[in-house]
């Protein structure tokens, strides 16, 4: 019995989409978007259409079934049984008036029973099936998704393709399957702030952490990624006049200021931020104004920082291609969005060049030990580009190294020594610029003072309010555009690659111990800053790559449709903030 004959699959993703559609209308929580309180009301048409076409495809659904049970005597039986259970659940639903939404849920779980009792004569992969179920599914989404985001573009001169309400409505669907999972959104990212602690239990699930995956065209993916990037960081501009961006306004008086090499020997002495501001002052030696220089910068930070991803992902799971597609979710991480909404330029360069120097750390460690050189030369240029985030690197490395000495002891000694020494020399080498730093009168000591300040924003009495806080962090900070859950349950899909690397397991850890004390006892407007240092970009980078590996036996077709969505999805997300932004 061939499986692919059966046109019950597009009945089945239709019912799941009109399915999922009515149970968000009745849990109509409120959710935030860019400050707004909006409700969750998604429907395609209107409620009693949409319910008469979830109806129909749940009628056709079961009359194939029938269909198929009655060609498997022996099931015929047992298949009666629950429909009989069906049956009466339908009528009880419909005598009791009960939600909607306990209807669906009851005819999805007979739907599942009648599934796994046909399966045991078809024995066809259930990953196979679940492909094929949810491939209609999943098209819809790409489908919405895709057209938002072409209206929002096309918007930006004024073309509208469709009536303005029929494109509004459509954009608004998109948005209510994004937040979909928004109640959860706060979980999420505390569940991956302790990732470290929990993902043990990922040891019991029998998943594929071998990275065998296609691996031709190698560089096409990051090539893709690092254009991207650079169109959608400029995309707003075409628009605006002026800067976009809270701090860009400060970068361009500072490029003012420079005039000849004098100053900028002075500048590059004195300022905190001077390696970035170094950078757009060589964009203006190739014949571009300041102006330009600063608008062209994040573009610039965009390639390091998409670069940065694709090199720590492939330096763990050996395979370009795969770490190149995982590369677009620096396309669309909260280091972008969040990056240009404030303008923390130098932030976010320093954060990429942190990422680079761990990468060539973790080469050191697990192939040849020359990788520590290129490791230490971009630790001092994120030391240097943006001390804030250079302290909060170091203070990691030392919990890193900590956890390896510790390591070291309690299993047979050379096993973590190697990890230790390297993170020691990183070690030294920060403390070498923090002595120099207090020696000499420079940009960085400025710099500590203001860390010094803002460690006395640290308080222990701060965690009675964290969630509190936290809460109203994600709201109504940077825009609000901490609030993305599929980020954090990309990120959360990572955990089985995580433990079974005990590299990553230690650095990770590391990671989170150092930042999630800062996060936890801080004031409310510190906790962004702090979010924004955390690796939630590579962890969702690592867990569409696990994702990705363990669906490989699935269809073509479904894993395209797979990355579509979640890159529709995001990108969506990506370019709604950037063109949220105001003009400075």
């Amino acid at each position: 019995m061939q499986i692919k004959s059966y046109p019950i699959f597009f009945f089945i993703g239709l019912n799941l989409f009109f399915g999922l559609l009515i149970i968000l209308n009745e849990l109509h929580f409120t959710f935030y978007r860019f400050y707004t309180p909006m409700l969750m009301n998604p429907t395609l048409t209107t409620l009693k259409i949409d319910f008469a076409f979830w109806l129909i495809s749940s009628i056709i659904i079961l009359a194939s079934l029938f269909i198929i049970l009655i060609k498997i005597e022996k099931t015929f039986k047992k298949a009666l049984l629950i429909l009989i259970f069906l049956s009466t659940l339908l009528m009880l639903i419909l005598i009791f008036n009960f939600k909607l939404t306990f209807l669906i849920l009851n005819f999805w779980f007979a739907f599942l029973l009648l599934a796994c009792l046909i399966n045991l004569k078809l024995k066809i992969s259930w990953l196979k099936l679940l492909s094929l179920a949810a491939s209609p599914l999943l098209f819809l989404i790409a489908l919405i998704t895709f057209l938002s985001s072409l209206f929002l573009i096309l918007h930006l001169r004024n073309i509208y393709l469709l009536p303005i309400e029929l494109e509004g409505k459509i954009s608004l669907l998109n948005i209510q399957i994004f937040y979909a999972l928004y109640p959860l959104n706060k979980f999420f990212l505390l569940a991956l702030m302790f990732l470290w602690v929990w993902s043990p239990l990922t040891n019991f699930l029998k998943l594929n952490n071998k990275f065998d995956f296609f691996n031709r065209i190698t560089y096409m993916p990051l090539i893709s990624s690092l254009i991207l990037g650079i169109v959608l960081i400029e995309l707003p501009y075409l628009t605006r006049v002026g800067f976009i961006g809270v701090d860009a306004q400060w970068y361009f008086n500072a490029l003012n200021q420079v005039t000849n090499f004098k100053t900028f020997l002075s500048m590059f002495i004195n300022e905190p931020r001077s390696f970035y501001l170094a950078i757009l002052w060589f964009i203006t030696f190739l014949g571009f104004s300041k102006e330009a220089a600063v608008k062209m910068g994040p573009a610039f930070l965009s390639i390091i920082h998409i670069f940065a991803i694709f090199a720590f992902i492939n330096a763990i799971i050996k395979n370009k291609f795969l770490s190149g597609l995982s590369s677009f979710l620096a396309v669309f991480s909260f280091q972008t969005t969040v990056g240009m909404y404030a303008g923390i330029y130098a932030n976010w360069f320093s954060l990429s060049t942190a990422i680079l120097s761990l990468t060539f750390l973790i080469k050191a460690i697990k192939e040849k030990l020359k990788f520590i050189i290129p490791s230490i030369a971009f630790l001092i240029v994120s030391m240097f580009s943006h001390p804030w985030t250079g302290i909060i690197i170091f203070l990691m490395l030392i919990v890193y190294a900590l956890i390896n000495l510790i390591y070291s002891v309690l299993k047979k000694f050379r096993k973590g020594l190697k990890e230790a020494l390297c993170a020691l020399s990183l070690i030294a080498i920060n403390l070498a610029l923090i002595a120099i730093a207090f020696i000499k009168p420079l940009g960085l000591t400025a710099s500590f003072q203001t860390a010094n300040q803002i460690l006395q924003s640290i308080k222990l009495s701060n965690i009675y309010s964290f969630l509190e806080n936290l809460d109203f962090a994600l709201k109504f900070y940077v825009g609000g555009f901490f609030i993305a859950p599929l980020i954090y349950l990309l990120g959360l899909a990572s955990a089985s690659l995580i433990f079974k690397n005990k590299i990553l397991l230690k650095l990770f850890s590391a990671w989170f111990i150092t930042t999630l004390p800062f996060l936890i006892f801080s004031d409310l407007w510190l906790k962004w800053r702090i979010l924004y240092l955390m690796p939630f970009q590579i962890l969702s980078g690592l867990g569409y790559a696990f994702i990705m590996k363990n669906i490989c036996k699935a269809s073509l077709k479904f894993k395209i449709l797979f990355s579509t969505v979640i890159f529709l999805q995001l990108f969506n997300y990506a370019l709604q903030c950037l063109l949220f932004i105001p003009e400075y």
